[in-house]
């Protein structure tokens, strides 16, 4: 699904403390995270791993605001991987 990112909340500080579903879905531009139940991991359903510094990224985006700089990185990478609208 483009504009949103699958992040294993089991295994991330401080989202493992707030919700119980395995993964959340993190959208670009949206504030907040949405729980996801299925049996496919978050790597399948981004179909690639992503990298630790760009979920960290995401998860502040979707806390702080996506025009916040912590958002930048997760925005870059997901230009770069073709996971996100470019309207020029």
């Amino acid at each position: 699904m483009r504009d949103t990112l699958f992040i294993d909340s089991k295994s991330h500080p401080v989202l493992k403390e707030h919700t119980t579903a395995p993964l959340i879905a993190v959208k670009m531009g949206e504030k907040g995270y949405w729980p996801v139940r299925t049996f496919v991991t978050a790597a399948q359903l981004n179909r690639e791993e992503v990298p630790a510094d760009v979920i960290e990224s995401a998860v502040s985006a979707s806390l702080f605001g996506w025009d916040c700089p912590a958002a930048a990185k997760a925005i870059a990478w997901m230009k770069a991987h073709d996971k996100l609208e470019v309207s020029d």
